[in-house]
């Protein structure tokens, strides 16, 4: 096989596709102004459940985790020894980061493809200014960039895995397989759906003439050596606790789920939801439709609609959240930033246009309410649409900074008492645990005083709870305590206080309200038996 370009001749370039200034003129400015608002709206809110566990697997760092591989914590443990008083802006700035470089290496992508389709410079840089724009806008990946979690540092080492494969095929470049391998491995030790891309690239290699003659040569194999280095913490942490990562995300996580015909329909109706309906259907169209050399369409195409199809089939027996795709769906975003900019005849179409524009509108009205919903919370708290609606829900987000205030001053008390033997806190619920720990003074290690269910299982690993024999305890709940709760507390601890509401005022009015247990002398005994 040639080590030259297997891009498309001069004329595949659509006659139109020439430079237009607009996008070049206002990506990258209207990207950095909405980096701002985001970095606002990022410490307006408290973290999530998820968010704060992630936070708390930062505290604990490891090559993996029994729920995902490490990477997500490492980048929250640099974030915040960089900024340790920016409290949840620091645990969101990765999120932010991820999403930026996503943009930068959308834009590079997208003017590799132009360039490969024979265009001019102005347009091959048309055509990655709104790729860029795309990745940054769109609302899945919008929300992304201020939620932190396995998901954001996984969009740009996808999407540089894509990139790098289509230049290695184009260009022949060692390098370029290199960086494909290394990506890959990055990938794999951020989430275990990566793993998916490698599946599909390894096919590709394997069931094309194109790839079996790569096969034939040293750099993919190098490749390849490059992702097991890169994945080596992972790996080693993984083969040193059973394989605890995979059996959880391919075993035990899916033991729970059962078959519906409604679930394809929710998977089908959230991807459209998260994309805009129009940018989800014209995304798949621009990947369908091959303007390229055999080996760099198949590339480029597989990438994206291998994974997605992988997710549909899987939404046949289990429910698919919404953001799982949210990677795969960056490639289609540069693949249709490509075809609009290049004008290729199917984008001219009345239906196209109309679809095109409208996404447009739909995405900067969501982001629109995002950021006013981020700059006043508390008056979206008291809306009531449906079966009480959001308030039951956005009720969850007060209170946070007021309840591990009372968490410490109650510490604080059970310390004076004369015979105390120290003080723990426990919650119920993991998220709920993670989140006290951060919003608690000092931030204490909170135990989870719950039943291991499929998240959090990481606590398992954590709570030693011999080690805190005879030692009083404030346990928290985020929802009044059923009667078997407070007969736990009451089998564990000698001496079990009454439950103390803590109520949360919410724009003048109670809002929310936390639940406060002050317990005595443990016993030792975990409270529930190790699954």
């Amino acid at each position: 096989m040639s080590s030259g370009p297997v891009g498309s001749s001069r004329h595949d370039a659509p006659p139109g596709a020439v430079a237009r200034p607009f996008w070049r003129r206002i990506a990258w400015p209207a990207i950095a102004l909405a980096a701002l608002l985001r970095l606002h709206g990022a410490g307006a809110l408290p973290l999530s459940g998820d968010e704060a566990y992630h936070w708390e697997w930062s505290r604990h760092l490891a090559g993996a985790y029994y729920d995902h591989p490490g990477m997500t914590a490492w980048l929250i443990a640099l974030a915040t020894a960089c900024l340790p008083d920016a409290g949840e802006v620091a645990v969101r700035l990765p999120a932010m980061l991820s999403m930026l470089l996503a943009a930068a290496l959308a834009h590079g992508f997208a003017r590799d493809v132009a360039r490969a389709r024979g265009v001019e410079a102005g347009a091959a840089a048309e055509a990655g200014c709104l790729a860029a724009a795309l990745v940054f806008f769109v609302p899945l990946p919008a929300a992304l960039s201020v939620y932190m979690s396995t998901d954001p540092p996984l969009i740009p080492l996808w999407l540089g895995a894509s990139w790098a494969l289509f230049a290695a095929l184009q260009r022949g470049s060692t390098g370029a397989w290199l960086a494909c391998g290394l990506s890959l491995g990055l990938a794999a030790s951020t989430k275990l759906i990566s793993l998916q891309l490698v599946a599909t690239i390894g096919a590709f290699l394997v069931a094309t003439r194109a790839g079996r003659a790569w096969l034939r040569r040293p750099q993919p194999w190098l490749a390849l050596g490059v992702a097991l280095v890169a994945a080596t913490p992972m790996l080693v942490w993984n083969a040193t606790h059973d394989w605890l990562t995979f059996r959880f995300n391919f075993d035990i996580r899916q033991r729970a789920q059962h078959a519906s015909p409604w679930h394809p329909v929710v998977f089908v109706a959230g991807q459209l939801a998260c994309l805009t309906p129009g940018f989800a259907v014209l995304a798949v169209l621009a990947c369908l439709r091959r303007r390229l050399a055999a080996p760099l369409a198949k590339a480029a195409m597989l990438c994206v609609l291998v994974p997605l199809a992988g997710f549909a089939l899987v939404s046949l027996r289990r429910e698919v959240g919404a953001h799982w795709t949210a990677a795969p769906w960056t490639g289609a975003l540069v693949l249709l930033a490509v075809a609009f900019a290049l004008r290729d005849p199917w984008t001219g179409r009345r239906w196209a246009r109309v679809a095109w524009r409208g996404s447009w509108a739909l995405s900067l009205v969501v982001l629109a309410a995002a950021h006013a919903f981020a700059a006043a919370p508390h008056a979206f708290a008291r809306l009531e649409v449906a079966g009480g609606q959001p308030r039951r829900v956005l009720r969850n987000l007060f209170g946070w900074p007021e309840v591990g205030r009372a968490v410490a001053a109650a510490c604080a008390a059970l310390r004076a008492e004369p015979d105390s033997q120290g003080v723990f806190v426990a919650a119920g619920q993991y998220g709920t645990a993670a989140a006290i720990a951060f919003y608690t003074p000092g931030r204490p290690q909170v135990a989870l005083w719950g039943a291991l269910r499929n998240h959090g299982r990481s606590y398992a690993q954590w709570d030693d709870w011999a080690a805190l024999r005879g030692r009083d305890a404030v346990f928290v709940s985020k929802r009044p305590l059923a009667d078997w709760e407070v007969r736990l507390l009451q089998e564990r601890f000698a001496v079990v206080g009454p439950v103390e509401r803590i109520p949360i005022t919410v724009g003048g009015e109670e809002g929310n309200a936390f639940y406060l247990v002050r317990c005595r002398r443990f016993d030792g005994r975990p409270p529930f038996d190790p699954v």
